[in-house]
C-alpha cells in the first residue's frame, strides 16, 4: 500500500513501513512490531496496520505506536485483516477479515456490521471499496462481490462471478470492476 500524509510518501510491505522522498526508501523501525503486514489504511497522521496472527497495530508517521487492537478484541476475530478502507464521513474504518467477515472499528471500538437484513456475509472478506456515492463493495473469498448501502444499513446486492475470490474493487465513475483470482 502507498499513503500520502501531509505530502510524504508512506509504503507498506509485508516486512514494514518505508517513508519515500522520491531519491530514496528509508525502512521506519515499528516497536513492538514483529509479524507480516497484509493490509494498512492511513487516517489523519496515522497509519492502520493489520499484522497477521497480532491483530492492527496504529503507528505515527514515525514508527511509534499509538494503538493496539489485540487479535481477538471484544470476541472478534482480527487476526487475519484482509483488508481496510477508510471511511471519513462516518469516522470509522472497515475491516474485512478472515475469520469473522466485515467488521467496523469506530470511537466505540470493533464490532461486526450488522447488516440489518437476512442477508448473510462470509466470515471472510477479502478487501472493501467504498465507492463515490459512500457504498461499500466487499469482496469476499467464497461468493463473489457484495455492495452494501450503509447509510440504511442495509443489503443492497449480491453479484456471483465465475472466479468468486475477489482480490481488487474499483469504480471508473459508472462501473465497478473486479479482479478476481484466476
Amino acid at each position: 500500500s502507498i499513503h500520502n500524509i501531509n505530502n510524504q510518501i508512506y509504503i507498506v510491505s509485508k516486512n514494514g513501513l518505508f517513508t519515500f522522498d522520491r531519491n530514496s526508501i528509508r525502512k521506519i523501525p515499528v516497536k513492538e512490531l514483529d509479524g507480516i503486514i497484509l493490509s494498512s489504511e492511513a487516517v489523519d497522521d496515522h497509519i492502520y496496520l493489520g499484522v497477521y496472527q497480532r491483530g492492527i497495530f496504529v503507528v505515527d508517521t514515525e514508527g511509534n505506536v499509538r494503538k493496539k487492537y489485540d487479535r481477538i478484541t471484544d470476541g472478534i476475530n482480527i487476526g487475519v485483516v484482509c483488508s481496510m478502507q477508510n471511511d471519513l464521513k462516518r469516522k470509522r474504518i472497515w475491516i474485512g477479515t478472515d475469520g469473522d467477515g466485515l467488521c467496523i472499528l469506530d470511537s466505540l471500538g470493533i464490532r461486526l456490521f450488522d447488516l440489518g437484513t437476512t442477508a448473510n456475509l462470509p466470515n471472510t472478506v477479502t478487501d472493501i471499496y467504498r465507492d463515490p456515492f459512500q457504498n461499500i463493495y466487499a469482496g469476499s473469498s467464497i461468493n463473489g462481490i457484495y455492495c452494501i448501502r450503509p447509510e440504511t444499513v442495509s443489503f443492497y446486492s449480491e453479484h456471483e462471478l465465475p472466479c468468486r475470490i475477489v482480490t481488487s474493487i474499483c469504480h471508473d465513475g459508472t462501473d465497478v470492476w473486479v479482479g478476481t483470482d484466476g
